[in-house]
């Protein structure tokens, strides 16, 4: 670990110096030469004491024993993929780094609004996804997985674009004609006591859109915003008095 110490053996092995210098060595712990190494007067050994460095791949966390003393050190000892995205400097000492993240690059297929493409990405989920290829998604839109959802290869993501229109318009509301007989008018005449008025009523519908594309329309809202009067019509049915009957005797 970087200090030096001057130590006397009458051993020929690594393993003797070690004793010699009270230095025992854990399991993790890098020793060069071997332990089991043959040693001559003068020779050096070397050794790095391993101590554990938590990290996290795509979203999960790990921990690890290494001798590592950077962050490339680490990352050749991890063996990660090629294009891995790491969000510290190879030459960081790990000892006063923050926590190693690492984004592994994994093939996914995509289909937004209808069209279909595959695309290699460090991204760490599916928001992260849509956000790289641009796509902002309103409150109404669908994805699946869910926008959380961690990306692992070979993953599908859908993404459908919907829209939510609503559409008011006002109804007539047909009144309806009473007619009612009255003995006081004359038979065949009529007398109009109400006028009728059409009454109103707002109708409010949704359409969904789908890419484009209209799905589905469904009423929402029925109000009535004016009630219609109905027209009252009097019919007459008085019977007419006959007329009295000419004499037709003459005087002599």
């Amino acid at each position: 670990d970087g200090e030096s110490q001057n130590v006397r053996t009458f051993g020929g092995k690594v393993e003797d110096a070690l004793k010699a210098a009270d230095v025992t060595v854990g399991q993790h712990d890098r020793v060069t030469p071997a332990v089991d190494s043959d040693i001559k007067n003068g020779d050096t050994v070397n050794i790095l004491t391993a101590h554990k460095v938590e990290y996290q791949v795509d979203g999960e966390d790990k921990t690890v024993m290494t001798t590592a003393r950077t962050v490339d050190e680490l990352v050749d000892e991890l063996d990660l993929a090629d294009g891995s995205d790491i969000n510290l400097d190879g030459h960081v000492q790990l000892a006063s780094a923050e926590k190693l993240t690492v984004l592994t690059p994994k093939e996914v297929k995509l289909n937004l609004a209808g069209k279909k493409s595959t695309l290699t990405t460090t991204a760490l989920d599916v928001d992260a996804v849509l956000a790289d290829k641009g796509v902002k998604v309103g409150k109404h839109d669908e994805v699946k997985p869910a926008r959380n959802t961690v990306v692992s290869d070979g993953i599908t993501i859908t993404y459908n674009k919907i829209q939510k229109k609503k559409k008011t318009t006002t109804e007539a509301i047909a009144f309806e004609t009473k007619r009612e007989e009255d003995a006081k008018l004359a038979k065949g005449k009529t007398e109009t006591v109400t006028e009728g008025k059409a009454g109103e009523r707002k109708v409010v519908t949704e359409t969904v859109i789908r890419n484009g594309k209209k799905v589905s329309t469904k009423k929402v809202s029925d109000k009535v915003t004016r009630e219609p009067v109905d027209a009252l019509i009097k019919v007459g049915t008085k019977e007419e008095a006959p007329e009295p009957e000419e004499n037709s005797d003459s005087e002599e």
